[in-house]
């Protein structure tokens, strides 16, 4: 009996050792095959030479990339959608949000469908709908412009200075609607007893968004920035469509420069780099905002 108690308290100890990481079995199992493995597999593609026969070349398609003025220059234009993208869809959508709390009941159903309602168009459609909007002849952009009493009647897509604010304003018009829809759902989760424990102290609308709604939000807050900053950190369906990566490459993106040395200049080795070079900024930037937030075991 005392042999058989202790083999239970045995398994018992090795039971709790193990219990923490059983929950990572089922994740290990969609994780690893569809999502670790190709990452391995196109890290391997990037250290050979594909233009004939396979050659092994290490590091030196990271080397060619790393001293290309190019992809300084797409980067840029990279991290300018980035910013610009997340500042209108994370800001935009919890102004939004707040807009939309602050209405009449019975319209904050139609007003959420109405903002949502892009978010459910592919970004090839969005890209002709925006294209054809900025076309300098017939599009409604410099139709309205030209109702407005201007006569400037800018090249918005040809213009290599105006060309990212464009696809900017585009690409946020289709993706505010989600970010302000989860926006709502932390607003609403927010108890009210907050708001009237920050009135009875005397604090304003202003003191009250600042000092309980933002703090209460910075979790989705967060969640919102990451999604925001990887999804457009690997934009790709929206500027293809729209301008191909002109003019002059003045709006060529990491991903349709990837596209591009694949596929146009068949280049699967130099491709498959830039591609590990993209997962790398988008770890890195994942990570440094958890840590700067201090979102996480410890973080509030």
């Amino acid at each position: 009996m005392g042999r058989i108690e202790a083999v239970h308290a045995r398994y018992r100890t090795l039971a709790e050792r193990l219990h923490p990481w059983h929950w990572f079995v089922p994740l290990s199992l969609f994780y690893l095959p569809f999502l670790a493995a190709p990452i391995a597999a196109i890290f391997v593609l990037s250290l050979f030479d594909w233009s004939g026969s396979p050659t092994f070349v290490g590091l030196a398609h990271y080397e060619a990339i790393l001293l290309s003025g190019l992809f300084y220059h797409v980067l840029g234009n990279t991290v300018y959608y980035t910013l610009g993208n997340t500042v209108l869809t994370v800001g935009g959508g919890l102004v939004l949000a707040l807009s939309i709390q602050g209405a009449y009941r019975r319209a904050r159903p139609l007003l959420q469908t109405v903002y949502l309602l892009p978010y459910a168009i592919m970004p090839v459609g969005v890209g002709l709908i925006w294209a054809l909007m900025y076309h300098p002849s017939v599009g409604s952009v410099n139709t309205l412009i030209g109702m407005l009493g201007f006569d400037a009647q800018p090249l918005w897509l040809g213009d290599s200075s105006l060309v990212m604010p464009s696809i900017i304003l585009a690409g946020s018009w289709q993706s505010v609607g989600f970010y302000t829809v989860i926006w709502l759902v932390g607003l609403a989760s927010i108890d009210e007893r907050y708001y009237e424990a920050a009135r009875v102290d005397g604090a304003g609308p202003v003191a009250q968004f600042r000092y309980v709604t933002l703090p209460l939000l910075k979790p989705i807050g967060l969640f919102l920035l990451v999604i925001s900053i990887i999804t457009s950190l690997r934009i790709f369906g929206l500027v293809w469509i729209m301008t191909r990566g002109g003019p002059s490459q003045a709006s060529e993106v990491m991903v349709t420069w990837m596209y591009r040395v694949a596929f146009i200049h068949n280049d699967l080795g130099r491709a498959a780099a830039i591609g590990v070079i993209l997962f790398v900024i988008s770890m890195v930037v994942a990570v440094v905002l958890m840590r700067t937030f201090d979102v996480g075991e410890g973080g509030r």
